[in-house]
């Protein structure tokens, strides 16, 4: 609808590129056959901002010479033009009452009234939001002796911080005698002003004068306001043309808000009540709401990285204003946040909190703030447009002191985000407070051992102790429950934690715990003797689950009737296509009937990753540890391409329950397929057929383990609607080696050998760069070529070859070693 009627004529600037212009001709118009005084267009419009930089604007014009060349008469841009308060970043189709503008436009057209014009609506647009234009009018009037109106509201100003404000209106004489008073009021919102009368030099015909009016000390809304100027009595008498007497603006006040300030991002309104996005480039992605994820709740707010197409742009996400106590100890912001990296060549994404202590005007150098690496709460990288698993945010809040603007006044808390073209950002469960803080008051930060996994029993606890009171604390008492039985407390003497400071300590050994899951809850009591005045954030409680270990070696050809095999594991985050088992006539194993595998062919979940993780194995004292399972794979892509992602295979092992893993094995493309063909690709699902299409990889795990010890390994399969991988014949294992193998760093055995001999190093040989193999006459007859990521263990296939004597040159960065091995 219209302001008034069913219709209206609309601008859609929601679709069009910055600059383009529209133009909307009047027919021509002649004032001169009415013989007025005075001549005027009015109109009523109806906008709403996209933000407060979309250059969007509407202008007025005019042609005297039949269209040849045009004046602005009228124009409004930007924010300026809003006809309501706000801004919408969704499209605006549909005006409500309360949009338009109250009263109507006017455009003095008398300079005109003799002879024929042609006026036209100029749209320009600045890809913001839609416009509606209403009640077109143009009409000739004769002037009257006495006759004021208001023709603008210079204060309140459209946005300010605080109540109270100086009112402030231009009037115009509108009469044909001079003006020297008037009387001016005002109403904001519901509450009216009593008229202020005003004596001044007279201002002739169409002149103007500049008025303050009385302070309003009366109620405002947190928010969206409106004030209402007029005139009366002008030189004392009846007003004899009242129609132009009044005039409305809208105004936003900024109240300080309650605090603490808590923001989950629940409501489906956004931003959020009191909330503002600023988004300095106009048209780019800023900051959504998503119910994708969150730390808590339904939703949270983010900046969609991934699909920004530029870098350096920044974006606000400001708070309502606040106003600090001074006589509080601490002022504080916390918040969780969830970042994972694109890539290592994309670290420009940025998060930082900003303040400014002048109603947004400025804003301070960054009170916190992290970038790059040092922004991820997410291990490893991800290409896809990422949206975070709970696991991914943050374990504890982010918090940021800021102490610094106690004294500071009502201010504004930004969040500030800055595009490298990178990986999305997620950020929840924003809390702005103010506390006192007790003299006695200690926490429990973070629970360093154990870990959610426990492989070995007994354990020793390792907690962190921080000091959050004023006083230092000397002593105190550490105190644990597991699954809510019996308290066990160890007093803790001769400390020394400073105000906000930590340590960590550890308690007496827990020597018995049961298979299975448990809740371990720590607290802390009685810092330096006295009670905890703070109790609420004593306790930490965690949840953790004792693993069942078994002795190496493993030995698994996934074989039995379960899958995964007895205490084998699964991880799959997104709860759908994982590992699972295939066997014969399906696939044709490289052991037995089964193997386990993964079907990425078909899957168009791209840049998932799903795991498959051994059990807990015990290992006594030993020279190395040696990994070594069968692997088939192909490729649905070209195998050697680097412009797009492929299915990647990698393995990882842990020696600390979990706690931290290594890569030890990562392998993709034309290095992972187990096919002859280096650019072979197979377009169908490949399900392994021949024996030949299995590979045994080994992967020397070194001396990790040489003092005994438990370990897990890993598969992760990380899919990218590729080809199918298979893994078979799974052997984990420790071994003593050969005093030459330790002696001299390698061996080569056998030696004399039929068909296959190996090269078996006592370290992985990162510095190996390649293998030759001559013939008695010094000819070449073979070269394996490495980069640093040969194997401790190279198998090496000479059947091809007539008997006799050959040399082997292992070729090193700082050394060649020649060895003769006998040809049977």
């Amino acid at each position: 609808g219209g302001k008034t009627g069913l219709a209206a004529s609309r601008i859609k600037w929601w679709d069009f590129p910055t600059g383009r212009l529209h133009f909307m001709n009047l027919p021509v118009v002649n004032f001169s056959s009415g013989n007025f005084d005075s001549a005027i267009m009015t109109f009523h419009y109806a906008f709403k901002a996209y933000d407060a930089t979309s250059p969007d604007s509407l202008a007025v014009q005019i042609s005297t010479d039949c269209g040849n060349t045009w004046t602005s008469l009228w124009e409004r841009g930007r924010q300026g033009l809003a006809s309501t308060t706000g801004f919408q970043t969704s499209e605006y189709v549909n005006p409500l009452p309360g949009d338009w503008t109250q009263t109507p436009i006017s455009v003095n057209l008398t300079a005109y009234k003799n002879g024929p014009i042609y006026l036209r609506f100029r749209a320009r647009s600045g890809f913001g939001n839609n416009l509606f234009l209403d009640n077109i009018n143009l009409f000739g009037k004769n002037l009257v002796n006495n006759d004021a109106s208001v023709s603008v509201i210079n204060s309140p100003i459209a946005e300010f911080c605080g109540a109270t404000f100086t009112p402030q209106v231009v009037v115009r004489n509108e009469g044909i005698l001079p003006l020297n008073s008037v009387q001016v009021g005002y109403r904001v919102n519901a509450t009216t002003v009593a008229n202020q009368p005003f004596t001044f030099a007279a201002i002739p015909k169409g002149g103007t004068i500049t008025l303050t009016l009385n302070p309003y000390t009366g109620a405002v809304n947190n928010g969206a306001n409106t004030i209402r100027a007029y005139t009366s009595l002008p030189n004392g008498v009846v007003d004899q043309a009242q129609s132009n007497d009044t005039l409305n603006k809208a105004f936003v006040a900024n109240l300080p808000v309650t605090l603490p300030l808590v923001e989950g991002f629940e409501s489906t309104t956004f931003p959020p009540a009191g909330w503002r996005v600023i988004n300095p480039n106009a048209g780019s992605i800023t900051w959504a709401r998503t119910a994708a994820t969150r730390k808590s709740g339904t939703a949270s707010a983010f900046v969609n990285f991934y699909n920004y197409t530029n870098t350096g742009q920044l974006d606000y996400l400001r708070s309502p204003i606040v106003n600090f106590n001074p006589t509080f100890d601490s002022s504080l912001m916390t918040f969780q946040y969830a970042y994972k990296l694109f890539s290592n060549g994309f670290l420009g994404d940025t998060l930082s909190v900003v303040v400014s202590t002048n109603c947004g005007v400025s804003w301070s150098a960054p009170v916190w703030k992290r970038g790059g690496s040092e922004l991820t709460t997410a291990n490893g990288f991800e290409g896809a447009n990422w949206f975070a698993t709970a696991a991914q945010w943050t374990t504890v809040p982010v918090t940021v002191d800021l102490a610094a603007f106690r004294n500071s006044g009502p201010i504004f808390i930004a969040l500030l985000s800055r595009t490298g073209y990178g990986q999305n950002l997620f950020v929840d469960d924003i809390n702005i407070y103010e506390k006192f803080v007790p003299n006695f008051d200690l926490t429990i930060p973070q629970i360093e051992d154990p870990f959610t996994d426990i492989c070995e029993v007994p354990f020793t606890p390792r907690v962190r102790v921080a000091n959050v009171g004023k006083i230092t604390t000397t002593s105190f008492n550490l105190h644990y429950t597991i699954d809510g039985g019996a308290v066990v407390t160890q007093a803790f003497t001769g400390q020394n934690i400073v105000r906000n400071g930590s340590t960590l300590v550890s308690l007496n050994p827990i020597n018995s715990l049961s298979i299975g899951a448990h809740i371990i809850k720590f607290y802390t009591s009685l810092p330096n003797g006295q009670a905890d005045q703070a109790p609420a954030n004593d306790t930490l409680t965690l949840n953790v689950v004792v693993k069942q270990s078994v002795n190496a070696p493993l030995v698994e050809s996934f074989e039995g009737a379960t899958f995964p095999p007895t205490l084998w594991e699964i991880t799959n985050g997104n709860n759908d296509r994982t590992w699972e088992k295939f066997s014969n006539p399906k696939l044709l194993a490289s052991d037995g009937v089964a193997a386990a595998g993964f079907r990425n062919r078909n899957y168009t979940l791209t840049g998932r990753t799903d795991i498959l993780t051994t059990p807990v194995l015990r290992f006594t004292t030993n020279d190395t540890t040696i990994l070594r399972f069968d692997v088939s794979a192909v490729a649905f892509q070209y195998p050697g391409s680097t412009s797009i992602p492929l299915d990647t295979l990698e393995v990882q092992t842990t020696i600390d329950c979990g706690k931290t893993w290594t890569s030890s094995y990562k392998k993709w493309g034309d290095v992972l397929q187990t096919v002859s063909d280096p650019n072979f690709n197979y377009t169908d699902s490949f399900f392994t057929s021949r024996k030949s299409q299995w590979r045994t990889d080994s992967i020397n795990l070194g001396t990790l383990l040489s003092s005994g010890g438990i370990a897990r390994a890993r598969w992760i399969n990380k899919g990218f609607n590729g080809n199918n991988i298979f893994i078979d014949k799974v052997n984990l294992y420790s071994k003593t080696l050969a005093a030459k193998l330790k002696n001299n760093g390698f061996m080569i055995v056998p030696n004399p050998v039929r068909n296959v001999f190996a090269i078996q190093h006592f370290l992985p040989p990162t510095n190996l760069r390649g293998i030759g193999f001559f013939n008695s006459a010094g000819q070449r007859l073979m070269y394996l070529n490495f980069n640093g990521n040969a194997d401790s263990y190279i198998p090496i296939d000479i059947s091809r070859f007539a008997a006799g004597v050959y040399t082997i040159k292992l070729e090193y960065t700082n050394k060649t070693v020649a060895e003769r091995i006998i040809k049977l």
